[in-house]
């Protein structure tokens, strides 16, 4: 056996699973892509009355998640009352909305946790059936 032989194995390796993760991510990219066109069809345009601290909360938190500038132009985009809100900006929203979702999962699952990984099993085959459909 060569000296170099372990090393380029494990590199073989390696790319094989980068390539892999590579194409997970781009499916589940596709899939939040496809959930979120889809709920943006369905979306019921409505409006809310808030308490002007339940305001507040509710714009720091969307603040966090959407940013700043996403936010003051869908706000707005609501306030002119003309004109409804470009469904492509709420395609957005919600596929941030989506991966924020999905990193949560990721960073707080365990492998072990039998429970949690049927649970996200279960909810990634509704979205696959849900896309297709």
């Amino acid at each position: 056996m060569r000296k170099n032989e372990p090393e380029e194995l494990f590199s073989r390796v390696d790319d094989v699973s980068v390539r892999e993760v590579e194409d997970r991510i781009d499916a589940l990219n596709e899939e939040i892509f496809q959930v979120a066109t889809s709920l943006t069809h369905n979306v019921v345009p409505k409006t809310y009355q808030l308490s002007d601290d339940d305001g507040q909360l509710f714009h720091e938190r969307l603040r966090g998640r959407l940013g700043l500038k996403l936010l003051h132009i869908l706000y707005n985009q609501r306030s002119d009352h003309k004109r409804e809100i470009s469904p492509l900006l709420v395609q957005v929203a919600i596929q941030i909305f989506l991966i924020d979702a999905c990193v949560y999962e990721i960073c707080h699952w365990d492998p072990n946790d039998i429970e949690l990984t049927t649970s996200l099993s279960k909810i990634y085959i509704g979205m696959q059936i849900s896309g297709t459909s």
